[in-house]
């Protein structure tokens, strides 16, 4: 059962709790979990003045704790359950009695993840001089750790942030962009529909006015006074041509007798005299 993947917790008591303190002070608390190794969960409580203490439990112990506290599953899953507890639960340290001018005798630490749920509980052992300074170092250094970390994530996350940003911003604008030239296509489209539509209306109702005025339909009155006078023109066209057509026969007519007298009296002026007055007792 490795513990490699555990990521360090830091926090501060809910409530801290001093029986039989008597005239000592009661100083802040902060507590931090980490694994020291793949195998080891250590639990460590300082004030940074004369009180830390810590617990160091192997993967073994822990699963003992869980057969004590009686939490079912696998050992992952109260590794997530004490994780859940110190991080978001209900965290006690408990502190009993005086040790020297200024320490309490025992301290327990004492989580649970919500009301109604398993307590689990450890009796922590308190460290003094070069133990004592080495584990507010570790802590101290651990604070720092986490706070780069979370400093970089907050970096790359603001980066990843304005990254996007910026992209939505461009987007935007090539979406805003399309709408415009879709907006200028769809007017231009209708300009050109009205056109189109408006263009055979116009010869629609040009071929409709010459169709009506074509196919208008002439009063009975008007067309039988229109049908007698073309009748009566015609006539009279006939009628003249005939007249015309007389005039001219009767004149080659006379013509044609004024001829023959002509030749006849030409033949009497080259005839003998008896036989020029023989003509007239003829006649």
């Amino acid at each position: 059962m490795e513990l490699q993947d555990f990521a360090p917790i830091f926090g501060k008591p809910t409530r801290v709790e001093w029986v039989n303190r008597g005239s000592l002070s009661l100083l802040q608390f902060l507590f931090h979990v980490y694994s020291p190794n793949p195998s080891h969960l250590r639990f460590l409580v300082t004030d940074f003045h004369s009180n830390t203490w810590e617990s160091t439990k192997s993967a073994f112990q822990l699963e003992d704790m869980r057969d004590d506290i009686g939490i079912g599953g696998a050992f992952s899953e109260f590794v997530d359950y004490i994780v859940a507890s110190m991080k978001f639960g209900d965290v006690r340290l408990c502190m009993e009695g005086q040790s020297g001018k200024d320490g309490a005798a025992s301290v327990k630490l004492i989580a649970q993840k919500s009301k109604g749920m398993p307590v689990f509980s450890i009796s922590l052992t308190k460290l003094v001089d070069s133990a004592a300074a080495e584990a507010m170092a570790t802590m101290s250094l651990g604070l720092f750790n986490s706070l780069k970390e979370k400093e970089c994530s907050l970096m790359k996350e603001q980066e990843h942030s304005l990254q996007l940003t910026t992209m939505i911003s461009t987007e935007k604008e090539k979406n805003e962009n399309i709408q415009t030239q879709l907006g200028q296509y769809r007017k231009k489209q209708k300009l050109q529909n009205m056109n189109a539509s408006n263009s055979p209306d116009k010869s629609g109702v040009h071929n409709i006015g010459l169709t009506k005025a074509t196919n208008r339909v002439v009063p009975v009155h008007r067309r039988a006074k229109a049908r007698g006078a073309l009748l009566q023109d015609s006539e009279d066209d006939n009628e003249k041509e005939r007249s015309l057509q007389s005039t001219f026969e009767e004149k080659e007519k006379k013509e044609g007798l004024l001829n023959t007298d002509t030749l006849a009296i030409v033949d009497n002026l080259h005839k003998p005299p008896s036989m020029f007055f023989m003509v007239p007792s003829k006649i």
